[in-house]
């Protein structure tokens, strides 16, 4: 057993007794041969199960292959259906000279798939220390939506600065698009731009939380000073906007960042257009001061013919059968 000598070496990594990791170095050559089979290794929290790793090198490259059943969060060797987790995982990096080629992809189980991926890419050490990433080619489907890769994207980082550029994915005419700088120099910025995308999507992320959003995003949102406070100036716009399966109108968030008084300005509405005129269930207006130790918000918060049922999922063991109507302030 393994387990007391990587608590004290590797804490972050664990293996299951059976673990078998073997390998090869000729002098003579310089040529390397690696192979390893485990039913479980453990990496920061997730677990590879039914994993497998194998090396092999020539005069001019060093090739390695991971490949893995599932994983997921559970240090059980007992299968598991109702986790979160990446079926049929793996990794492929083919190092030469001053770069690497990789091919990272995973398959759910399910006939016919509804989350699968490959990402192809490099990675440049040629101006060490500065590192560069590129992604050739990459596709991902979430929930039956395919999304790919856009062409020209470049990722420089190194000890002072990330510099990102045109970083996204496309579905026809949506998209996600990260793009700018990330330092110390306050006047730098990383911008997220976000067309038609379906908050569906992340409904295996917020289902444990005890809530599912429905609408489509279009977002740009401004970030700097990253590094240490960050500060945002952002302009949301969700059209058909839902939570938990009730739909709630149409939504609209901006914020600014007042770097006189260090203050973030938000106002977001919720606009419903009925059969019998227009209202908004829900508005938030006022400042959140994100370098405070306290009393960092000051918002006032309106409810008008909120459908109770928004927020049952969170009434849950208090009240049940939640129906009807709220309206209030909060400030």
């Amino acid at each position: 057993n393994t387990d007391s000598i990587f608590y004290m070496f590797a804490p972050w990594l664990k293996i299951t007794p059976t673990t078998l990791i073997s390998g090869t170095f000729d002098p003579k050559t310089g040529l390397v041969n690696v192979n390893g089979k485990s039913q479980m290794i453990v990496v920061s929290g997730f677990a590879l199960h039914d994993w497998t790793l194998n090396g092999a090198s020539d005069k001019q490259s060093l090739k390695v292959e991971m490949n893995c059943k599932e994983v997921n969060m559970s240090e059980s060797l007992k299968p598991d259906t109702s986790l979160k987790r990446i079926e049929q995982f793996k990794i492929l990096a083919v190092a030469a000279n001053d770069s690497v080629k990789f091919n990272i992809g995973w398959d759910d189980d399910e006939t016919p798939d509804h989350y699968k991926g490959n990402i192809a890419g490099a990675v440049s050490f040629r101006q060490n220390p500065a590192l560069a990433l590129r992604i050739d080619d990459a596709m991902i489907m979430i929930n039956d939506t395919v999304w790919n890769s856009i062409p020209g994207n470049l990722s420089v980082f190194d000890t002072t600065s990330y510099q990102i550029h045109n970083l996204g994915f496309t579905n026809n005419q949506r998209h996600i698009i990260l793009d700018g700088v990330i330092s110390d120099d306050p006047l730098s910025e990383l911008v997220l731009d976000v067309k038609g995308f379906n908050l569906s999507h992340t409904d295996i992320l917020t289902a444990e939380l005890g809530f599912d959003l429905d609408g489509y995003l279009d977002a740009r949102v401004k970030v700097s000073d990253l590094l240490s406070i960050p500060r945002i100036a952002a302009d949301l716009n969700i059209k058909s906007f839902g939570v938990n399966h009730e739909f709630l109108g149409d939504a609209a968030l901006t914020s600014e960042w007042d770097n006189e008084n260090s203050l973030l300005a938000i106002d977001m509405k919720v606009r419903h257009i009925g059969n019998v005129g227009t209202h908004f269930p829900i508005k938030v207006k006022g400042n959140i001061y994100p370098e405070r130790e306290h009393d960092n918000f000051a918002l006032n918060i309106d409810v008008y013919n909120l459908k109770v049922r928004t927020i049952e999922p969170f009434l849950e063991g208090i009240f049940s059968r939640v129906r009807g109507y709220a309206s209030g302030a909060i400030t």
